[in-house]
């Protein structure tokens, strides 16, 4: 997954720098028409590949997601079948299949959610500290006094 999300942002970076190039090309000096439906090719290539590369990572999130609803259903049919007869007599059926459901709806609905914001959300902090790094090395000086006023305000707000 980490690999196909890297994959992703490499592909949707390098698309944005293509724009960037083309663009800078046109103001300066105006591109030609060969150029121009070079740069035009090479970036329809570049959102084609960063399109399939979208899905790849999403279609494995969900593959993840899949497998770990199955090992969690797998596991909780173990418990249950293992579970002592007594535990059915004090324990309605109904509030023990409730509580499986409800735990194999939350693992179905909203883990690979939250799995996949959480890998966007550390790739674009990656590639914005690689950018700031690249272009405007004297801004990560501000980071770490940022990054302690957001800690702080996340702690309290939480």
């Amino acid at each position: 997954i980490a690999l196909l999300i890297v994959v992703y942002y490499g592909f949707q970076v390098t698309s944005t720098f293509l724009l960037a190039m083309w663009s800078n090309v046109n103001v300066k000096a105006g591109a030609s028409s060969d150029e121009s439906k070079r740069y035009l090719s090479q970036y329809m290539l570049l959102c084609s590949l960063t399109g399939v590369s979208c899905f790849s990572f999403y279609m494995g999130i969900q593959l993840v997601a899949l497998r770990g609803s199955r090992v969690m259903h797998a596991i909780f049919m173990k418990g249950l079948f293992g579970t002592e007869l007594r535990f059915f007599d004090a324990t309605p059926t109904g509030r023990a299949l409730n509580r499986c459901l409800k735990d194999m709806a939350t693992i179905d609905d909203t883990m690979p959610a939250a799995f996949r914001t959480l890998f966007e959300s550390l790739m674009t902090c990656v590639t914005s500290t690689l950018i700031l790094a690249a272009f405007a090395w004297q801004a990560l000086f501000a980071l770490p006094p940022f990054m302690v006023a957001y800690w702080g305000i996340m702690t309290v707000y939480r």
